[in-house]
């Protein structure tokens, strides 16, 4: 038998559901605290905060269907049964770990990393010497089977 919810809980929950805070938003926060520890923004970023976060916006992979903001339950605080919801949101997580790796980067990397980006090569914050081996491998050119031979003699001989 189907529960319904009264038109005062439906009204409460919707009161609980705290602001979801927009990708670039969350990369201006970035910006900012860089700027505030007197970290040198990259010289090919655009220098308003707004334009910057967009910047970078289009330096990243496209947000993928498993990485959408969802609401999600945090588990309640000591001595109390009160439980609150918060927005897990890996997407802007990602964008936001990827910059502050980026402006870890010394200038010659970052403009590795922005040259793989014009070749249709995403960064998701990886070691440049990954990066470098990564460049050089077209996954169209990899055999499928021979790729599963190999895997199967690591692990133990299955076949």
């Amino acid at each position: 038998m189907a529960s319904f919810k009264s038109k005062n809980t439906v009204e409460r929950d919707r009161q609980d559901v705290p602001e979801l805070i927009s990708p670039v938003q969350r990369l201006m926060d970035v910006i900012n605290d860089r700027r505030d520890m007197d970290v040198v923004r990259p010289a090919m970023m655009p220098e308003q905060q707004q334009r910057a976060a967009e910047w970078w916006t289009t330096k990243q992979e496209p947000m993928a269907g498993d990485e959408r903001p969802r609401l999600e339950w945090a588990r309640p605080e000591r001595g109390t049964d009160e439980r609150k919801r918060y927005w897990k949101t890996p997407y802007a997580d990602r964008l936001c770990e990827t910059l502050s790796r980026f402006y870890r980067l010394s200038h010659a990397d970052q403009m590795y990393i922005l040259d793989l980006h014009s070749q249709g090569i995403w960064w998701r914050g990886d070691d440049i010497e990954f990066m470098r081996l990564r460049e050089k491998v077209d996954p169209a050119q990899i055999d499928k089977q021979e790729l599963l031979k190999q895997m199967r003699s690591i692990i133990g001989g299955v076949s």
